[in-house]
């Protein structure tokens, strides 16, 4: 028996982080040291879009590239924000790949623990793509 859940993205879909943008250093190669000081400072965000959560009619999974070393940064916001959530599934601290490869293979791993994805939310166009290419009907914000 599978479980419903709905996947949503956090950065720029339900908190606004277009305040931290210029953090990210334009010098540096793809990696973390690139968004380093950007993920430092997520818990300034202010949250939108809070609709995605609050009426969810299934458990929601917040599925962020965030790198894990912002985990508490990010629980504590989530928390003083008062979202509601089953999960919270974050990159890997070492973890270089692409978001919608990262995304991707937790979608997998999520359907292999047998969960059915009743919705996913996300700001970005390739992510939602990759939702609809995996048949989940992906919400671009």
């Amino acid at each position: 028996m599978s479980r419903k859940i709905r996947i949503v993205d956090l950065d720029n879909t339900i908190s606004q982080d277009d305040w931290r943008h210029w953090l990210i250093d334009p010098q540096a190669p793809d990696g973390e040291h690139k968004y380093h000081e950007y993920h430092l400072y997520c818990s300034g965000d202010v949250p939108m879009n809070r609709y995605i959560v609050d009426e969810s009619p299934v458990d929601v999974f917040f599925l962020t590239a965030r790198p894990e070393y912002v985990r508490q940064k990010t629980v504590d916001w989530l928390d003083d924000q008062g979202f509601r959530y089953k999960a919270l599934i974050m990159r890997g601290n070492d973890d270089h790949q692409h978001s919608v490869e990262l995304k991707r293979g937790v979608v997998r791993m999520l359907k292999l623990q047998m969960f059915e994805i009743e919705k996913a939310y996300d700001d970005r166009q390739d992510i939602v793509d990759m939702y609809h290419e995996m048949g989940i009907k992906g919400v671009l914000v």
